[in-house]
Parts: C-alpha cells; sequence; structure tokens
C-alpha cells in the first residue's frame, strides 16, 4: 500500500507527540543527570561541546532519604550521587588524591579520604572512578545539556496540557450553558467574551502571572483563564443551533433534567469543534509558556523549559556554542508544527462537507 504524504506526515506528527509524551512522563528514567531539574553544577566543564568525556570521582550520599517510584519520576532522584571532574587521581596510603578538571594542567589538588565512600578501598577505583560523556555537552554551568532538554519538554508538554484542560473547563461551561439557558446568562456570557476578547491574550497572561506569582502552576492557570474565549464562544454557537433541533425540544417536553440533556443530547454533537479548538489552544499555551520563560516571567530557575534554554543562552546565538538555543527552539518549533497538523487531519475527518 502506498503512503500519501498527508499519511506520512500524520505518522511522523502522531510519533512526536508520542515520544514528547513520553519523556515528558518517563524523562527521569531516561536522562543521565536524574537530579531534580538534572541540575548537578560543575562550572569547571561549563559550556563543553556534543561528546565531551571527561574521567569523574563519584560520591555516593551515605544518608539516603526514602523515595517512592513515583517521587523519583516526578521529582527526580533527591538522593543523586555528587560528581567531581578530574584531571587526574593517585591512590595514596590514607585516601585517593584527585587533581580536579582544569582545561591544561593547573587543577587544584585535593585528598579524599577512605571513609568518603562507603566500600573496601580496593572497589572505588573500579565503582566510582570512570569516565563521563555529555551526549550535547554542557550548559555554562557545567549541567548536562541533554538532560536539561528533556527534563524541558515535561514543562512546556503539560503547562500546554494543563492550561488547556483549565480553559476548556471554564469555556466550555461558560459556553454551554449560555447557549441552553439564554436570556440574562447568555448576556452576561457574551458580556464577558467581549470582555476578554478586546484585551491581547498575551498582556493578559503576562499580568494574571504577575499577580499570582511565578511557577509551574501560576503559568497554567494563566494561560488557561485567558485563553477560554475561543471555546466558549464556539460551544454557545454550537449548542444555540442544537438547541434548536427537535430531539433537544423532545427531551424537555418529556421533562429530562436540563443536566441531563446537556450531557446526552449536547455534548455529544458539540464536541469535536470544541475538540479542535482545544487542541489549537494546546499549540498556543506551548508558545506563550515558552515566551514568558524567555521574558524571565516563566518557570523560573533552576527548573528548565525550552523557552527558559532559549532565553539562557540565546546570545550564543552569534557565538560558537549556538547549538544551546538552536536546538530548544527546534524542538519547539517540531512539537508545533506535529499538534498544529493534527488538528487539521482531525479538522478535515470530522468536517461533513468534506465527507
Amino acid at each position: 500500500m502506498r503512503l500519501s504524504l498527508n499519511n506520512i506526515l500524520y505518522i511522523f506528527s502522531l510519533g512526536i507527540i508520542a515520544i514528547v509524551f513520553f519523556i515528558s512522563v518517563f524523562g527521569y528514567l531516561i536522562v543521565p543527570d536524574d537530579s531534580p531539574n538534572a541540575n548537578n553544577m560543575d562550572l569547571a566543564i561549563g559550556l563543553k561541546p556534543p561528546g565531551f568525556r571527561v574521567k569523574v570521582v563519584e560520591i555516593a550520599p551515605k544518608n539516603p532519604i526514602p523515595q517512592s517510584f513515583i517521587d523519583i519520576l516526578i521529582y527526580g532522584n533527591k538522593n543523586h550521587s555528587e560528581y567531581i571532574s578530574i584531571n587526574n587521581f593517585e591512590i595514596k596510603e590514607n585516601g585517593i588524591l584527585i587533581e580536579t578538571y582544569f582545561d591544561g594542567d593547573g587543577g587544584v589538588k585535593k585528598l579524599l579520604p577512605f571513609s568518603t565512600w562507603e566500600t573496601s578501598p580496593e572497589n572505588i577505583v573500579s565503582q566510582y572512578i570512570y569516565d563521563k560523556s555529555y551526549l550535547l555537552g554542557t550548559d555554562k554551568y557545567g549541567r548536562d545539556f541533554f538532560s536539561r532538554l528533556i527534563l524541558g519538554s515535561r514543562v512546556s508538554f503539560f503547562i500546554g496540557l494543563f492550561s488547556v484542560m483549565v480553559s476548556f473547563l471554564i469555556g466550555f461551561s461558560l459556553g454551554v450553558m449560555g447557549g441552553y439557558f439564554r436570556g440574562v446568562i447568555d448576556k452576561g456570557v457574551m458580556f464577558l467574551i467581549n470582555i476578554f476578547w478586546s484585551v491581547p491574550s498575551i498582556l493578559l497572561v503576562i499580568a494574571t502571572v504577575l499577580t499570582l506569582g511565578k511557577g509551574f502552576e501560576q503559568i497554567f492557570i494563566a494561560i488557561g483563564i485567558t485563553t477560554w474565549v475561543d471555546i466558549a464562544r464556539i460551544s454557545r454557537s454550537e449548542t444555540l443551533s442544537i438547541s434548536e433541533y427537535k430531539f433537544v425540544k423532545l427531551s424537555k417536553v418529556i421533562g429530562f433534567s436540563n443536566f441531563r440533556i446537556i450531557l446526552k443530547d449536547i455534548l455529544p454533537n458539540i464536541i469535536n469543534p470544541v475538540l479542535i479548538i482545544c487542541a489549537s489552544n494546546f499549540a498556543t499555551s506551548i508558545l506563550m509558556e515558552s515566551g514568558l520563560s524567555f521574558l524571565g516571567i516563566g518557570v523560573q530557575p533552576p527548573m528548565s523549559s525550552w523557552g527558559r534554554m532559549i532565553k539562557d543562552n540565546y546570545h550564543h546565538i552569534i557565538l560558537d556554542k549556538s547549538y544551546l538555543a538552536i536546538i530548544p527552539g527546534f524542538a519547539i518549533m517540531i512539537l508545533i508544527f506535529s499538534i498544529i497538523f493534527m488538528v487539521n487531519i482531525f479538522r478535515n475527518k470530522t468536517d461533513v462537507k468534506r465527507n
């Protein structure tokens, strides 16, 4: 069977969204640096290129904090090891003498007693001193850039997802109530829609963020309560239309409750166009989060997001480390393209006129 270009793009887009969802959920199980926010810093190896390798000494925590699998999945490994980059080391009678990493000679020498590790001196070299590689290099703080990129996807993806949930709850509820009950309720809903519509969304989001504060929860709430207008407008117009159908009027005559009529008769007939708007809002929310993080009012350090990574590294675009800003920007572009293409496919599949 020959695949058309649309089918190929459909499979590609679906695959991209599935991959981003997977790494957003299981990011801490994938990344080399599973510390909270992949925030293991080592200034000595800052701004190293992709594929950089260095010898490290690993120092495991002596009093680990009990953590469940779900806790690690959400917050990362709080019992992460400390890594010291070194040029070389030498085994002494009372410990291991290391020379910390430095480009060229001149690293600081430091003696680590054998008691630093809970194992015999014979096993220290084989278990805790080894070469460590950085797939995409490091940022200016010496953090693993690949780990930050993977964990940044979960912020961008889930802020978009939670924002859509908030906007759907607000917009769908108001739109259906206005279209079904009409009268004063409908006028009140339209009044709110016109007020929110008259203010640029990005300005409203910025004002809301500055009011609620900066952080993950505040961002998706702020985006959600400012992007519900289109959902409310579509829900209202579709409800107004469906309410005129004979099966809805018959349900009212029979005496069914308003809740039952909305749930059983109206909701199944208006959900498709509403879902299309929600998917579009998903892409818009990701872009808004990226813009807010770039402006410095999005998620705050040390939390990573693709927009935050662009802000931290955009000045490298004109230097020799341009990939630090280009890679997260490209990730945003590919994800948005995939979502928009899936929206168009879904719109075409549910368009009665086309079918």
